[in-house]
């Protein structure tokens, strides 16, 4: 890896994350000389842009790595379906229009536009989780699984992980189960259970994972590993 990508990966996410509250000050003084909201607006797209390019980097040095050693990986992208994506952002547009209706002047002088600028921006810029889903991919190596979820890239060698089960009804969802999926509640998925009692880590007990072909993915692994 190089400077550059150093340096990108070394911007906390958490930073990035919040200038997305721009978006409040973009739309309120959107009536202002539009070289202030134009500022805004450069700083808001340049930290989804690297946001973006943190994700590019990160799955680039696990390609670039696994070539370097004439290995292959497996890669993994599960992701919220779409009719579930199109419905939540057709309810996100009709609440931004239904707010934009009641609220049009009626609060600090905004408009009915920038009410409903307002809503879907927010909704998309902090709830975009809830709405579209975990940006959620799998890595597996001849070495163990990358995880990569949101902001979060971790690593688990097969050493570290006792058994693979397989789960085909989630049901209940144990709390000690930690969730690197798309959703909240998928319907089936896989479970990595630790060599280490005491859990992957501290705040790790046991991990879910939601591939988009379960059976595929279980191919990839140790078959010492999989139960199920």
């Amino acid at each position: 890896m190089n400077a550059f990508e150093h340096f990108f990966l070394k911007i906390p996410y958490v930073l990035l994350e919040m200038i997305s509250y721009f978006w409040f000050l973009i739309v309120i003084f959107f009536t202002w000389p539009p070289v202030f909201s134009g500022i805004l607006s450069v700083c808001l797209l340049l930290s989804l842009v690297i946001i973006a390019a943190q994700g590019w980097i990160w799955e680039a040095s696990i390609q670039r790595d696994c070539r370097a050693r004439g290995v292959q990986s497996y890669i993994n992208r599960p992701r919220m379906p779409l009719l579930i994506q199109a419905r939540n952002l057709v309810l996100v547009i009709f609440g931004g229009i239904l707010v934009g209706f009641l609220l049009e002047g009626k609060v600090g002088g905004l408009t009915g536009l920038q009410w409903f600028l307002l809503v879907v921006g927010i909704f998309l810029l902090q709830k975009d989780i809830r709405l579209l889903g975990a940006a959620t991919v799998y890595y597996v190596t001849d070495e163990g699984i990358w995880l990569g979820y949101v902001n979060l890239s971790l690593f688990f060698r097969f050493s570290e992980i006792q058994k693979v089960v397989s789960v085909r009804e989630v049901g209940q969802r144990p709390e000690n189960w930690e969730m690197f999926t798309p959703t909240n509640h998928p319907r089936e998925g896989i479970l990595l259970v630790p060599t280490n009692a005491g859990g992957f880590m501290r705040m790790i007990k046991e991990i879910f994972l939601s591939p988009t072909d379960m059976n595929d993915f279980l191919r990839h692994l140790p078959r010492r590993l999989v139960i199920g």
